[in-house]
């Protein structure tokens, strides 16, 4: 039988590794053991050999929403480019680094990599292109984790032994016990790729995360790559060399719309549309690979371009459940073995979204999915069908799913994030301010941030009512009462600045130690403990920290920047060009050279706004100010305050319109 392209290429790699890296670093991990025959260390390394084999074949492919099925990674794949973030200078480009290849200037040049950035910005597959390349390139063992599949129960290491004894084993011949296991990874020289950490279930988020700095702990001469979207939880993970990934240039945007095409003209079609004036809109979509994907995808099913992201999703839903094969002329509907017509299929996945996210969890085995399919029946109580149907229909005939093994999952979490969004405008429209408020007060903005910036296009009356109009008055009350006596040599432009970058955020300055670092929450609290200033709800605040010091130093100082849960809604403001929010390049503030201005005997400090306070004298002022904007946009003070205000006439008006009707209304009718 013929071996198909993607076959050969991780046969090819995986060969390549056996001779060269796994079975001579197994021989040598295993060897001078008592316990361990030549025979069965030559087995051992047969079984690793194995295991990376399955790996590289299942790694080498990739879950697309526009085939809907798998596709090579060598088919599909643009070299994404890093660039470092967490620092405190500006990143230049020769710090950029290209991934068109195993890159030495990434890997082994660092040891431990944090790769975050938001949805649909290639994070796992970039993970999957450097699992393959490592092995190419013969450079180190590599072994490749999905975060989401770790519990209480699975550990790291129970996982990886689970997964190194999975293929059939006669009785007499030796499976992998915990020790020799745990051996392989005290030795080192292995690369652990822990894909997806934003994936991983609320409920297990903590068991998971002190599961890894264990890990880490445990056996620190491998090399590690987390990938997530920017999560607090990750900020304990301090040394890691944090990189973001540089969004598509135009002529890389085209180049994966071309590779999606496969040469239907199509692709040529849409580019020649993209070019026109009239589409100045979609640019900022093209920088990202998963919507230019569902770009080419919307367009190939209407020919048009939607320039809003969740009609993007919209039409991906409507071609999903309409088109049957590209490759074939014509609209082939599949059979929905539920046979719900489209609007209720879609109303249907709105409420499994919704149950979803909120759950904080893209994936479950039969009982657990079929049980979200249950609860959207439930709520649909006018629709009946089976739920098994359904579940066949999210496989083959509408794949918003995936079966990964014993598991279902979303072929992407930004779809659950679609589908909630949209549950939350509509079904949950009764519940709208309850559900949006209570994403305010438990301090969990930027984890849905993905859904609200999906709702400011859906429903913008609901997104200024329920969060912008809260934080307009709680910045009002702020505008109002900080920054008062401020040296008169600072000028007012300054002061405004400052009052308009530090809203909702602080920032300490504290010294770290990793030895008896234990989780970013108790270090900050230790850092703010008997510091003047306000006092913070840490359990309800978002964090970035960015070393100060040269983190090779035994105890370097770190600036933790401390935001609250309006930091994410003014995010999703600045990436809509909301007036509401200033123009980062519009902002008139000479960039100061060299590090932050924290001197050096700054060992414990916080940013307040007391005029005495080193950080609001006049040579330092700005570049403190400076700081705060490296990690969030400003409000523009003149807009907000005047929005707050066009509210509380609005809701004179209201009371006088009561004031007027009452007496009509009480009146009996003659």
């Amino acid at each position: 039988m013929a071996t198909s392209p993607v076959e050969f290429l991780a046969y090819e790699i995986t060969k390549a590794a056996i001779s060269e890296i796994v079975k001579p670093a197994l021989t040598a991990t295993f060897s001078g053991l008592r316990s361990l025959s030549t025979q069965a260390i030559s087995a051992f390394g047969d079984r690793f050999s194995d295991y990376i084999t399955i790996q590289a074949e299942r790694h080498s492919r990739l879950n697309t929403i526009v085939f809907g099925h798998q596709k090579s990674i060598a088919d599909l794949y643009i070299p994404l480019t890093l660039i470092p973030t967490r620092q405190t200078d500006e990143p230049r480009d020769a710090d950029e680094i290209c991934i068109d290849r195993f890159h030495t200037k990434l890997l082994p040049a660092e040891t431990r990599v944090l790769i975050t950035d938001t949805a649909g910005m290639g994070k796992s597959t970039l993970s999957k292109f450097l699992f393959l390349q490592s092995l190419k390139s013969a450079y180190a063992i590599p072994v490749f984790l999905e975060l989401r599949h770790l519990s209480i129960q699975n550990t790291i290491l129970a996982v990886i032994q689970r997964q190194l004894n999975a293929s059939p084993i006669s009785e007499d011949e030796p499976k992998f016990a915990r020790r020799q296991v745990e051996r392989i990874f005290k030795k080192g020289g292995i690369i652990v790729f822990f894909d997806g950490y934003d994936e991983v279930p609320f409920k297990d988020r903590e068991t998971v995360t002190k599961d890894i700095k264990d890990f880490l702990e445990k056996y620190p001469n491998n090399t590690y790559v987390i990938t997530s979207r920017p999560e607090t939880g990750l900020l304990a993970f301090p040394t890691f060399k944090q990189y973001g990934i540089r969004p598509l240039k135009k002529d890389e945007s085209f180049s994966l719309i071309r590779k999606y095409d496969q040469g239907s003209g199509r692709a040529e079609q849409l580019i020649s549309k993209l070019t026109g004036r009239d589409f100045r809109a979609v640019q900022e979509f093209l920088k990202n690979p998963l919507l230019t994907s569902l770009l080419y995808r919307s367009f190939e099913y209407k020919q048009n371009v939607p320039i809003k992201k969740h009609i993007f999703y919209r039409q991906v839903f409507d071609a999903l459940f309409d088109w049957h094969d590209s490759s074939k002329d014509g609209y082939n509907t599949r059979e929905k073995k539920s046979g719900l017509d489209i609007d209720t299929f879609h109303r249907v996945l709105r409420i499994i979204g919704f149950v979803s996210v909120m759950k904080g969890e893209i994936e479950g085995d039969t009982d657990t999915v079929l049980g979200w399919i249950r609860k959207a029946r439930d709520v649909c109580s006018t629709t009946t069908f089976s739920e098994s149907d359904f579940l066949d229909d999210l496989i083959r005939a509408v794949p918003v799913f995936i079966k990964d093994g014993d598991y279902y999952r979303w072929s992407h979490k930004s779809l659950a994030e679609y589908f909630a969004a949209q549950y939350i405008c509509t079904e949950g429209k009764t519940q709208q301010a309850q559900v949006l408020s209570a994403f305010l007060s438990a301090g969990r903005t930027t984890r849905f941030s993905n859904v609200l910036d999906q709702i400011y296009d859906i429903d913008v009356v609901a997104f200024r009512s329920h969060l912008i109009l809260p934080m307009a008055r709680a910045f009002v009350a702020f505008w109002n009462s900080a920054y008062r006596g401020i040296n008169p040599e600072i000028s007012a432009a300054s002061i405004r600045l400052r009052k308009e970058a530090s809203f909702d955020r602080a920032l300490v300055v504290f010294l770290f130690n990793e030895k008896t670092f234990t989780d970013t929450e108790t270090e900050i609290e230790r850092a703010l403990n008997g510091l003047p200033g306000p006092a913070i709800n840490v359990n309800q605040s978002e964090f970035n920290l960015v070393f100060v010091d040269n983190p090779s130093k035994s105890r370097p100082r770190l600036v933790g920047i401390i935001s609250g849960s309006y930091t994410a809604i003014l995010g999703i403001l600045s990436s809509k060009k909301d007036p509401l929010v200033r123009r980062r390049e519009a902002i008139d503030l000479p960039r100061a050279k060299g590090p932050p201005a924290i001197p050096a005997g700054l060992l414990r400090y916080r940013l307040t706004d007391d005029p005495s306070a080193e950080c609001n004298q006049p040579d330092v002022f700005d570049r403190f100010t400076h700081l705060l904007l490296d990690f969030s946009p400003a409000i523009d003070s003149d807009k907000m305050l005047a929005f707050e205000g066009s509210f509380r006439d609005s809701a004179k008006l209201s009371e006088l319109a009561d004031e007027l009707l009452s007496p009509m209304l009480s009146a009996k009718p003659r």
